[in-house]
C-alpha cells in the first residue's frame, strides 16, 4: 500500500494552545520518518484526542469507499510508544494526507468526478490542402476530463518533487461551421491512447511544506475533523488554493470531416497537446489552452501521406460549463 513520505525528519510540532505545558508535542525522528510522528502522551491521553480518534477511524472507511483508497489494519493506529502511522488515507484524519492524494480528492468532492467545460477558439487560423491563402474561423464545442489519482513525489531521493494529479480526456468536441472550412468538425478518436493528462504544481516544494503546516499538527486534527465533517465540499474548497498555480496538460487524438474533402476521414498526425502553463484555477473559468504545435490532420487511410486541414493560432479557451456527474457525498458515521 502506498504512503505518505513527506520528510519531516527533525522537525517540531509546536504549540500555542497549552500555557503551562510543553511546548514540543513531539517530533519525527531520523530514520522514522516514514513511520509516523511521536505524539506527547498527556495529549495522547487526552479524552477529545481519543474521542475523535475513534470517530475518524470510522470515516476513514467511508471515504476510503468513496475513493477506492484502500486503508490497512494499521492504519493510523495509536500504538503504545504514541506513534500515529502515516498512509495515504490517515485513520486520525478523514482524509488523504499526501498533498496529491489530497487535492485529488478535493476536487471529486466539490466539482465530481466529470467535468464538462466548454470550449471556444475565437481566431483559428485554418488551411486546407488545394485552397489558396488561410481561412480565420472561430470554433465552439466541449471538452470533458475525467478526475484520476493524485500525484506525490518527495524526499531525499528525488531530484524534483512533484505534486499534481493525473486526468482523462472522455469526450472532445470542436466545430468550424462554414462554406469556407467544409463545416470542419472534430471528434474524440477514444480509440487512439496518448500521453496522459493531468496537472502538475509549480511549486511543488511550497504546496509540501504548507500542506504540513496545515494538517501535521496533532492539536489541529480534532478543529479540522469537525470541520469537515460539517461540510465536506466547503472544506476542500478553502484548501484548493495550496495547490496553485500549476500547469495543466490536455493530451487528446481526433477524428474530423469536412465536406472539403468527401468520403475521408482526418486524424490528427501528432498527439494534440492542449496547455496552460500558469492555470490558477481549476476547473478555468476563461482560462486560454494553447496546442504546442500547429495540428495537422491527414487522411485515416495515408497516415504518412500531405496534410490536408492545418490549423493555427488555436489559442482556446476553457471555461467550466456543467458538471456531467453529482458531486460526490459521504455518508457520515454517526
Amino acid at each position: 500500500m502506498a504512503r505518505a513520505s513527506l520528510d519531516l525528519t527533525g522537525a517540531m510540532i509546536t504549540t500555542s494552545d497549552l500555557p503551562g505545558e510543553e511546548r514540543r508535542l513531539g517530533f519525527v525522528q531520523a530514520g522514522r520518518s516514514n513511520r509516523g510522528m511521536t505524539i506527547n502522551r498527556s495529549v495522547r491521553r487526552r479524552p477529545a484526542f481519543r474521542r475523535a480518534s475513534r470517530r475518524v477511524a470510522a470515516l476513514s472507511v467511508a471515504v476510503a469507499a468513496l475513493t477506492g483508497l484502500a486503508t490497512g489494519p494499521a492504519a493510523g493506529a495509536i500504538g503504545p510508544a504514541g506513534t500515529v502511522a502515516a498512509p495515504v488515507v490517515h485513520r486520525t484524519l478523514p482524509f488523504p494526507t499526501d498533498p496529491g492524494g489530497f487535492l485529488a480528492l478535493a476536487l471529486k468532492i466539490v466539482f465530481g468526478p466529470k467535468i464538462q467545460l466548454d470550449l471556444t477558439t475565437p481566431g483559428a487560423v485554418v488551411q486546407l490542402e488545394g485552397q489558396d491563402g488561410t481561412v480565420t474561423a472561430a470554433g465552439k464545442g466541449t471538452l470533458t476530463v475525467e478526475l484520476l489519482e493524485g500525484r506525490t513525489k518527495q524526499g531525499k531521493n528525488v531530484v524534483q518533487p512533484v505534486v499534481g494529479m493525473l486526468m482523462a480526456v472522455k469526450a472532445f468536441s470542436l466545430d468550424f461551421p462554414g462554406a469556407a472550412t467544409g463545416d470542419l468538425s472534430i471528434r474524440l478518436d477514444p480509440t487512439r491512447s496518448g500521453p496522459p493528462s493531468g496537472m502538475s504544481v509549480l511549486d511543488p516544494g511550497r504546496s509540501i511544506v504548507r500542506f504540513a503546516e496545515l494538517f501535521f499538527n496533532p492539536l489541529k486534527w480534532p478543529g479540522l475533523t469537525a470541520a469537515f465533517l460539517r461540510d465536506p465540499k466547503a472544506f476542500f474548497k478553502s484548501y484548493l488554493g495550496i495547490f496553485f498555480p500549476a500547469q495543466h496538460d490536455l493530451n487528446v487524438n481526433v477524428k474530423a470531416t469536412s465536406s472539403k474533402f468527401p468520403g475521408v476521414t482526418l486524424v490528427n498526425k501528432d498527439t494534440i497537446s492542449l496547455q496552460n502553463a500558469t492555470t490558477r484555477e481549476f476547473p478555468p473559468r476563461n482560462g486560454t489552452y494553447a496546442p504546442l504545435k500547429p495540428i495537422e490532420l491527414v487522411d485515416i487511410a495515408k497516415p504518412n501521406g500531405p496534410v490536408l486541414v492545418r490549423v493555427d493560432e488555436l489559442h482556446g479557451v476553457l471555461s467550466y460549463g456543467s458538471v456531467t456527474v453529482p458531486s460526490a457525498s459521504i455518508a457520515v458515521p454517526k
